[in-house]
């Protein structure tokens, strides 16, 4: 919601600056008509959260109310806990400001899958050992691929600072390093920051025909600013080979033919596979069986299955017993057994 709404802003201030700014002219209609799309998107997000509001007291509804917001909604319901999810899947480092400029600097540079990469090739080259040990002491407790989204490029404006005062950028630098902020500041999945990690690449490499003349810059700041180009270069085609790589991995036929049920199921075996892991699996005869309740009942709720079985479900509510009495309308509930049958169960009804 953070980012669509700077989004939208920074579309404003692109109409209302196309003829200031130094990159390519933007068309003003389709500009106009992208901000259509985009305030539309967070009326219609807006709206959901009212309606998270409404239902369970909680506009974020996914999420626990995160920092002060728990004050404010004292009985908000949620799915996942917000505190747990940035323990896990933050960098480790929690100082303010600090924070914030590494895991920019860490997201930036790539380092989680070049930590991936050191831990697993620790047993035979021990170098790569304490390369892993000290990303492990900084990185999120808990590897995600999503934090691997930004690129090297962000940095490069903030070495030519100089040279976006003078094309008139710097006011754009200061709006998307407040996104930035804005963002590491919260929990760090990084494809929320994609757009405006773009934008900080094309700010930066907009300009790329001054970062060589070294009247311009110090020999300092050009070998950092030549390095970071360098390195984005190399991480671009060695992701992409790995990216490649591991093609064959993915269900080919479940993608042509799409389902996301197959895709899903087969994704929590290869998990558990790989990852030693036993996340119950939910079959076929579940899915037939919640498909004839969803279709006899008007508001089925299944109580307390595992997480992943809201993938399986079209319709309906999955809720625990103590948030049943906050569903204000009929409804008839239904539990799993240890075979995955659907059992119907007793629950509070709040009429209508």
């Amino acid at each position: 919601m953070t980012s669509l709404f700077c989004w939208g802003i920074f579309i404003i201030y692109a109409i209302k600056n196309h003829q200031k700014i130094d990159i390519p002219k933007i068309n003003t209609l389709k500009v106009t008509s992208l901000s259509s799309l985009t305030f539309g998107a967070i009326i219609i997000l807006a709206s959901t959260a009212i309606l998270n509001y409404i239902f369970f007291k909680n506009p974020f509804y996914i999420i626990s109310p995160p920092s002060f917001f728990k004050h404010l909604l004292p009985n908000a319901l949620y799915i996942n806990n917000y505190n747990s999810f940035q323990g896990l899947y933050n960098i480790q480092i929690t100082q303010p400001l600090l924070k914030n400029i590494i895991t920019v600097i860490y997201s930036g540079l790539g380092l989680e899958p070049i930590r991936y990469v050191m831990i697993k090739a620790s047993e035979i080259i021990p170098l790569s050992k304490y390369i892993s040990n000290f990303l492990n002491l900084i990185g999120p407790k808990v590897m995600m691929v999503s934090i691997l989204s930004l690129s090297p490029f962000i940095l490069i404006p903030f070495f030519n600072i100089n040279q976006l005062a003078k094309s008139k950028n710097l006011l754009l630098l200061v709006y998307l390093s407040l996104w930035i902020y804005i963002w590491s500041s919260g929990f760090s999945f990084t494809r929320v920051i994609l757009s405006c990690s773009i934008y900080l690449a094309i700010l930066g490499l907009s300009n790329e025909g001054n970062y060589y003349r070294r009247d311009i810059i110090s020999l300092k700041r050009y070998y950092i600013i030549r390095s970071l180009y360098l390195y984005g270069l190399i991480t671009i085609f060695a992701f992409t080979f790995w990216s490649v790589s591991s093609l064959s991995d993915l269900p080919i036929k479940g993608l042509v033919d799409y389902n996301r049920k197959d895709l899903t199921r087969g994704y929590i075996e290869v998990k558990n596979q790989v990852l030693h892991q036993s996340q119950i699996v939910p079959s076929k005869s579940f899915e037939k069986q919640w498909e004839y309740i969803s279709k006899t009942h008007s508001n089925p709720v299944l109580i307390n299955p595992p997480s992943q079985f809201r993938y399986f479900m079209d319709r309906g509510i999955i809720t625990s017993p103590p948030k049943v009495k906050s569903i204000k309308k009929e409804i008839t509930c239904f539990q799993l057994d240890k075979v995955q049958n659907i059992k119907e169960t007793l629950c509070q009804v709040n009429p209508k």
